[in-house]
């Protein structure tokens, strides 16, 4: 936020630099005309009706050049904007295609790790050399720190972040040979923060998801547990 305000700022002193050059570039030439021509006109070299015309004609050509300029403006505005939309445009996308997961049903799917490890910055790293092995039905709590990785395994296992070393399997299938949006139907994450939208309960469960049903959504709700 700091650098933004300081490259506003930046852009701001150009735009008034430019505007206070442009309006006494008008009037050294108005002036200059002015000269000119009265001296032209004092040596009968040139009749008032010529000068009034040409410094008429000086100031018509003034008046559109700082049109231009100012169009030049919002056109370097324009081709900003247009970078900052290709910085997002050219990041890579998600891969598409993979294995399927098999459907566990409720017995749930095996998930392993063997010498997992990733960094959000080089040298900096978040999970070093994890190995961990859940199979069908376990319940596991991970506890830390905040900023002890906990999160950040739950993305690596949802296919949401990319382990740079190391495997994740899950259902016995490397996440990286898997489609995501499989591996997505069979693995939730929930985060720490408030994710609910305005909106009702059955748009909340389904947003993103048109394969779920009105019937899958009555179902899910009543697994939950009911409070008095």
């Amino acid at each position: 936020m700091v650098r933004y305000i300081i490259a506003r700022r930046e852009h701001f002193k150009v735009f008034w630099r430019q505007s206070a050059g442009s309006y006494v570039f008008q009037a050294l030439a108005s002036a200059g005309v002015l000269a000119i021509g009265g001296w032209l006109v004092i040596n009968r070299q040139l009749t008032l009706g010529q000068l009034v015309a040409a410094q008429i004609i000086v100031v018509s050509v003034l008046a559109a050049l700082e049109k231009l300029v100012r169009q030049a403006e919002d056109l370097f505005d324009l081709l900003t904007s247009m970078e900052k939309v290709g910085h997002v445009t050219d990041l890579p996308m998600e891969r598409r295609g993979g294995h399927g997961i098999l459907e566990a049903g409720n017995e749930g799917l095996s998930v392993a790790c063997r010498g997992v490890r990733f960094a959000y910055r080089p040298g900096d790293e978040v999970i070093a050399g994890l190995t961990l092995t859940l199979t069908p039905g376990d319940r596991v709590s991970l506890v830390g720190a905040s900023g002890a990785g906990k999160t950040t395994l739950a993305a690596l296992i949802c296919g949401l972040e990319d382990a740079s070393h190391g495997i994740i399997e899950v259902g016995g299938i490397e996440v990286r040979s898997l489609d995501l949006a499989s591996l997505r139907r069979a693995v939730t994450l929930v985060g720490y923060t408030n994710e609910i939208f305005a909106g009702t309960i059955e748009e909340n469960i389904r947003v993103g998801r048109e394969y779920v049903t009105p019937q899958d959504v009555r179902w899910a709700l009543s697994k939950l547990p009911t409070t008095t």
